[in-house]
């Protein structure tokens, strides 16, 4: 879609292979791909398309910190395309599903001022209309944004300014357990030692859905149109109401007996009094500040005035 959108220059970074099992959610590729570099695949179908001065660059790596200045670095022109050469990425997608290694992408990109977009967990997922886009900080149901937190944290980086595209939805399974054949020979299923063996169901649709979302974000973004996509689940009505209750509650526990000094005014710190009792608070409620006496009055409003 990037392409398609007049994006000219991309480079894919994955270090993986396509494999029978993700067929269904590759779009690109097919039965004689299995096998294949993910990367080289991509690059192939997209050129395919034919669109003028489209540059793919595909590197078959997988990222590490030791190498993050040139698989993120500045763009080398080839084959004679248009543009300048050293322009560093406009925005980097995150679509890694190792926990350490996004926590390091993520790292690299704050520490050198690269735009990233994160995709977090599709596995597990169905619902198409729980996605959310907003910040690290503010995921819901949402395990490997747990570890990530955990991760960035440890090592005192901050979560927020983070824009993840996630899914709010409850996970609806674990882990599939390793057949026979991996558990006796676990060094032929995998292209890493001891990496990915066992994998989280994924649902085709899922992963471009996110694809498609972070897609649709970055473009309008380009475009000086910026979305304000919904952050975070939105709150029913009873749970709303609960929560309404319970502040009031909390209020009434922790500020006991309190009023407004101007009735015309909203109830914010410079328009706050609290009194001894409930029959004092009782009174004022009646006869307002008439019920003191000046001096006593106008001492109350000075105080209420050092918070304007």
């Amino acid at each position: 879609m990037l392409v398609r959108s007049g994006v000219q220059r991309i480079r894919v970074i994955d270090f993986d292979q396509v494999t029978l099992s993700s067929l269904n959610r590759h779009a690109v590729a097919g039965l004689k791909d299995v096998g294949l570099s993910k990367a080289e695949v991509l690059k192939t179908r997209l050129m395919e398309l034919g669109l003028p001065r489209l540059q793919i660059d595909a590197c078959r790596a997988l990222f590490k910190m030791e190498t993050a200045s040139v698989l993120l670095g500045p763009w080398k022109e080839t084959g004679g395309g248009e543009g300048e050469e050293g322009v560093l990425p406009t925005y980097v997608f995150d679509c890694i599903d190792d926990v350490q290694t996004k926590a390091e992408l993520l790292m690299y990109a704050q520490d050198h001022h690269l735009r990233v977009i994160s995709a977090l967990g599709a596995g597990l997922k169905a619902d198409p209309t729980r996605l959310c886009i907003g910040e690290l900080d503010n995921t819901k149901n949402e395990p490997l944004a747990i570890k990530l937190r955990y991760l960035l944290r440890k090592q005192g980086r901050a979560c927020t300014g983070i824009t993840t595209v996630y899914s709010h939805e409850k996970p609806r399974g674990s882990l599939l357990p390793l057949t026979d054949e991996q558990e006796a020979a676990p060094s032929e299923f995998g292209i890493l030692e001891h990496m990915r063996l066992r994998v989280l169901p994924v649902l085709g649709t899922m992963p471009a859905l996110f694809g498609q979302a972070m897609a649709a974000f970055v473009l309008c973004e380009l475009a000086g149109q910026s979305l304000q996509p919904v952050a975070v689940e939105g709150l029913s009505r009873n749970v709303k109401h609960r929560l309404l209750q319970h502040l009031r509650n909390r209020e009434r526990v922790t500020f006991q007996n309190h009023d407004t000094w101007d009735k015309e005014k909203p109830p914010l710190i410079e328009n706050l009094v609290l009194f001894s009792s409930a029959a004092l608070a009782d009174k004022f409620d009646v006869e307002g500040p008439g019920m003191l006496p000046n001096e006593r009055r106008k001492r109350v409003e000075a105080r209420l005035n050092l918070f304007t």
